[in-house]
């Protein structure tokens, strides 16, 4: 034990229901025309806090009658491939008002449920257009209920017709929002595939440079055939590999990804694709070359010939299984081809 002083850090951190509960009674200082009152500067110092930690607030309703609030918030962020990354949150506090309308309450959490999905999956355009719409929707409810000051709420049967309106708007958001993930899917799949082609390509470079390098020497072969021909089959499975996903992108319904794993979970899968496309071609050019594989009239395979097919390989798995298909023939048959 030292004789420094121990100082230890308070939670300077602000949650939106406490930012509610001091805008509310700030405004019960302003009715009674208490200005610039202790919540004034409580309220003040709360949103400071929130604001540094939420950033900005784009937009808000605010119960007049009780301590509800909504908002959405924005805050920029730094990132080290993107200049200005922008984070919407949609943040609610409704349950001082919604607790005497439980239908209108459920109606707000699936909301900032779906509110949730959208701020971890999209970005940019598509996140800023589904968050400002599930804030209107959000904003209209708490508007609805907020009519009166005292305990009634509004009759059942106008309640419901909201609530429907409510739910047709909500579908309207939420298949907006699945469009917008499944694209946002794609990208982050292509985005990973091309980390992992630079991934792959790289160690090949490096290999090939000091392979010349090397060759001056003499110590190591460059133009030897089976170094160029796995050199051939591993670029061209990597190749077939991404065509084959861009293919499927382009056609409607053929490219399916759960874009609710994550945004990097997404991006792993997509840089492992060159890798998978790669080893299918490897695995190809080892069955031919080890004679597991019935080649047909194919006498001597040449280098085109195993770019073409490391090319189909790495461009579908099915058409690797096709090619392979034979190998398990061709062994214990005990012949050994030419």
């Amino acid at each position: 034990m030292t004789g420094r002083a121990v100082i230890q850090r308070t939670d300077e951190s602000v949650s939106f229901a406490e930012l509610v509960w001091a805008h509310h009674k700030r405004q019960q200082e302003l009715e009674n025309d208490v200005m610039n009152g202790p919540w004034e500067q409580e309220y003040r110092r709360r949103l400071a806090n929130f604001k540094q930690d939420h950033g900005e607030i784009v937009d808000a309703w605010w119960c007049r009658h009780e301590a509800s609030a909504t908002a959405l918030t924005e805050k920029r962020e730094q990132r080290r491939l993107r200049q200005d990354d922008r984070i919407f949150r949609l943040h609610a506090a409704t349950d001082w008002r919604t607790s005497r309308a439980p239908k209108i309450a459920g109606a707000v959490h699936e909301c900032e449920t779906l509110a949730i999905r959208a701020g971890e999956i999209l970005r940019d355009a598509t996140e800023k257009v589904t968050l400002h719409r599930l804030f209107a929707a959000t904003s209209r409810l708490l508007a609805f209920v907020d009519k009166q000051e005292k305990h009634p709420m509004p009759a059942q049967k106008e309640m419901d017709r909201v609530l429907a309106g409510h739910r047709s708007e909500l579908r309207s958001i939420e298949s907006y929002y699945e469009r917008a993930g499944e694209n946002a899917a794609r990208i982050i799949y292509f985005q990973g595939m091309a980390l992992g082609a630079f991934a792959l390509g790289l160690p090949l470079a490096v290999g090939a440079m000091l392979g010349w390098y090397a060759d001056g020497f003499g110590i190591f072969d460059l133009h030897e055939s089976r170094i160029q021909y796995l050199a051939v089959c591993v670029t061209m499975g990597a190749l077939g590999a991404i065509v084959s996903v861009m293919t499927r992108m382009a056609s409607a319904g053929s490219f399916n990804t759960d874009f609710e794993v994550g945004r990097k979970p997404v991006r792993r899968l997509g840089f492992l694709r060159p890798f998978i496309g790669a080893t299918f071609a490897l695995a190809l050019y080892i069955a031919v070359k080890s004679n597991l594989l019935e080649l047909g009239n194919v006498a001597k395979p040449g280098i085109y010939f195993f770019a073409t097919v490391s090319f189909l390989a790495g461009f579908s798995e099915r058409r690797a299984k096709v090619l392979l298909g034979n190998v398990a023939g061709g062994v214990g048959t005990g012949e050994t081809r030419k």
